[in-house]
Order: structure tokens, then sequence, then C-alpha cells
């Protein structure tokens, strides 16, 4: 039986960036032992124990001229590979205790207090767009000012998956590729047949079961030669985000939480002077 891994071909470097997240949940993770993990002080279950205030999170609603998105893909012109909102706007739940990153209930877009967001616009941070959100309150729609969206900007195309054994295909139908080979685009339904094309391998069915297994979480290879030197990064069309560790490193040093960040991969093959020159860069820090 084929399956799909990590693709781990040529000179990786890792560390260099962090797939990014902010959850709600500050008790619930279970991380490997090289990610690194900022739970917010008191945790909401520790709040919710107490039967003190829980913190606000945001259930965003983007935009209503929806999102600008670039489709470049030299093989299929419909593919996203870029998107931003112009302007954001939301409802907030929960209690009215503020973090200085703000859970929402999307894993590809952020949301600042005001205190870090005046803190970020002082940095020389490359790929990040803040802007005000518009914000309501859900219950009473009382309109909220002090809140900035982070949407991450920067551009470069992650590697694709490894097919052992396998074909980049429709297991059930053979009809087109499951993954882009130019741009990355993974299409988990097939466009031909509609079913499901692969499955985590913990949830595969056996001999019966066409799908392809995924061994691993085979999305972490960054391709440098793809990257615009930014900071904080997007993937095929924000489908995924990434912080450089120079980032990383300055929300520690000022507290920032929630947030949890693990370590992927970028290959350095492929890049031009530019990008090397850039690529340097990360060692320094982001100072003010």
């Amino acid at each position: 039986m084929g399956k799909i891994v990590l693709d781990r071909r040529g000179d990786l470097r890792r560390g260099v960036f962090y797939s990014f997240h902010v959850p709600n949940d500050d008790d619930g993770l279970r991380p490997d032992q090289d990610w690194i993990v900022v739970a917010r002080t008191p945790t909401n279950d520790a709040l919710r124990a107490k039967g003190e205030e829980p913190y606000l999170w945001i259930s965003p609603w983007g935009s209503d001229e929806g999102p600008v998105e670039t489709k470049d893909c030299p093989a299929v012109s419909d593919h996203v590979t870029h998107s931003y909102y112009r302007k954001q706007s939301g409802e907030t739940f929960g209690g009215n205790r503020i973090s200085p990153l703000i859970p929402m209930d999307i894993d590809n877009s952020f949301a600042l207090s005001d205190e870090l967001y005046r803190r970020l616009t002082r940095l020389k941070l490359h790929g990040a767009s803040m802007e005000e959100f518009d914000l309501q309150e859900h219950v009473t729609g009382k309109k909220l000012r002090g809140f900035w969206s982070l949407q991450f900007v920067g551009k470069a195309r992650l590697r694709l998956p490894k097919f052992v054994d396998v074909a980049n295909a429709c297991p059930h139908c053979g009809q087109g590729k499951i993954g882009c080979e130019s741009c990355g685009q993974w299409d988990p339904y097939c466009k031909a047949c509609r079913k499901p094309v692969a499955t985590l391998k913990p949830k595969h069915g056996g001999r019966d079961d066409k799908q392809i297994p995924i061994e691993e979480d085979p999305w972490r290879v960054i391709e440098g030669k793809t990257w615009d030197g930014s900071d904080l990064v997007q993937t095929s069309g924000g489908w995924r985000c990434f912080a450089s560790k120079r980032f990383i490193d300055r929300l520690l040093r000022i507290h920032a939480a929630p947030f949890y960040a693990e370590p992927v991969w970028f290959c350095v093959d492929g890049m031009n002077a530019e990008q090397q020159c850039w690529f340097k860069e990360l060692e320094k820090p982001l100072e003010a």
C-alpha cells in the first residue's frame, strides 16, 4: 500500500521558521518536545475553576468585499496562491479579560490587543498587515475599539508531500492530481468523483479503504527559493502561517500569550543572492 510522507530532500534548516497558532484552550495542548508553548497566566481553565471572568475571543466575518486573492499558479489558473482582507470584522465571545494575542475561531488569522499592536508597529517586521478590527459584542451589538487584526502576508510556497508507491492522483478514479506540483495546492476531495483522497494513518480503514494514508504531517517544508524575505509568511493562499524564529523570540521577550509554535524545515536550495542575504538577516533580532 502506498503512503504520503514529508519530503526531506535537499539542504533543510530546521527551526528558522515555525508554524504559528493562537489557541483558545491553554490547557488542552499536547505539544511535542521541541514546540514552543506559551499559555496565558492564569489559564482559562484556572479562571473557570475559580468562577472568574474568562478571556475574550473573536469570531471573524472576513469583510463584505471578500478577500483579495492572487492566482499566479503557472499550471492551474484558478488556484489561489495568496490572500488577505483589506478590513476584517467580527464579534466577541467569552468574557472581558483581554490577552495580548486574542484567539479566533479560525487558525490562519490572528488578533492583537491594543498594547501588543503598539509594540509590534515599532518593529522592523516584514510580512505583517495590521488593521483595526471592526468588532461588536455578540450579545449587545455594542461596537468595540482597540482591537487589531494581524495577517501574515509574506509569500512562500510549501513543498508538496512525497507520494511513496502511489501516484499523485485520485485513488478512486485516477482523474487529476491531488497536489499541485507548481503551487502546492492540495485537494482533499477529487474534483472528478468527489471522494476523499487521503486520510491520516490512524483513521485509515485498511485494505478496503482506497484513501491514501498520511503517515505524518507532510506540509512542513518551506521552499526558500519562493520566499520573499518576510518574517511572517502564508502558504497556499493562507492555508498555513509561518513565523520566523526571531519573531517568536520577540514575543517571548515581551511575554505575549497565548501561542504555540512548531518548528518546520526551510530548504535553502536554489535561493538567489538576495534571498541568501534575507536569510542571513534572520539571525539578527527584531528591534524597535
